[in-house]
């Protein structure tokens, strides 16, 4: 499965910040504090926190934006964040998203196991 990141080439950074940018912006985070929300989840890919050699996922900014509206909402609502590691180095259960569809074994590579606790590592830290 081809990543998204390599069909976009060097446009790949703009358009994702882009996205970042706008998918969720803090006139969202105030709108919905105005309906009681308390709880925020936020999902993200693995390549947000760590990069992993060969991976075609993005791996720049990612946390920043995470971060600043995160912040915003603990400091302005004092909302719970919950950061989804939606989904892990090598796949995790064959389904069509992250980056191997069709890969079952992921509990059985050494290799991805460990970048995944990686991962998770620097989600909780």
């Amino acid at each position: 499965m081809r990543s998204r990141g390599a069909c976009l080439g060097s446009q790949c950074r703009p358009v994702l910040e882009r996205r970042y940018v706008t998918w969720i912006a803090i006139a969202d985070i105030d709108t919905f504090a105005a309906e009681v929300v308390n709880v925020l989840r936020i999902p993200t890919s693995y390549a947000a926190w760590i990069k992993v050699p060969g991976s075609q996922l993005y791996t720049d900014n990612q946390v920043s934006f995470l971060k600043n509206i995160a912040t915003y909402a603990i400091n302005s609502y004092s909302m719970h964040i919950i950061i989804d590691l939606h989904y892990l180095p090598g796949g995790v259960n064959g389904m069509p998203f992250g980056e191997a569809e069709g890969h079952y074994g992921w509990s059985n590579n050494a290799t991805a196991l460990t970048y995944s606790l990686q991962a998770v590592d620097a989600v909780t830290c």
